[in-house]
């Protein structure tokens, strides 16, 4: 098996090693590979079917990193046929959640997703999507 090498925060780090003593993983590998599958198949699911679907996709991040708030700016106009909503709430001193709901086909919704995931400063995404056919 290839072995590959990747730059985690210390934070991050930490969260992944108590992760693996409370859930019985075996080592990081395990772990990072499980997480991995599981990010392939939903965008390989999304992909192959044009589903009309309703989703909530929360977003935390650094407001310090930046040009975050920027970034997420363009997305919101970029995907404006997508977004029909958007909540945004202050977390603690640096930390901002955002909240998005979305309608239109699985893949573009799952694009949108992915975008939001690759902006430097985003530090957790989740979402729920619901078919609307």
């Amino acid at each position: 098996m290839p072995v590959i090498s990747i730059s985690l925060p210390t934070l991050l780090l930490n969260k992944i090693q108590s992760h693996i003593e409370s859930h019985g993983y075996t080592g990081r590998s395990e772990l990072i590979r499980d997480a991995v599958r599981d990010l392939l198949t939903e965008f390989e699911l999304a992909t192959s079917d044009q589903t009309s679907v309703v989703a909530t996709i929360t977003v935390i991040y650094d407001h310090v990193q930046p040009s975050i708030d920027e970034k997420l700016t363009r997305l919101r106009h970029e995907y404006n046929d997508l977004i029909t909503t958007n909540i945004h709430l202050h977390i603690q001193q640096k930390f901002c959640l955002e909240i998005f709901i979305a309608e239109g086909t699985q893949p573009r919704i799952v694009a949108l997703i992915g975008r939001i995931r690759a902006t430097r400063g985003v530090l957790s995404v989740k979402h729920v999507t619901v078919p609307t056919d």
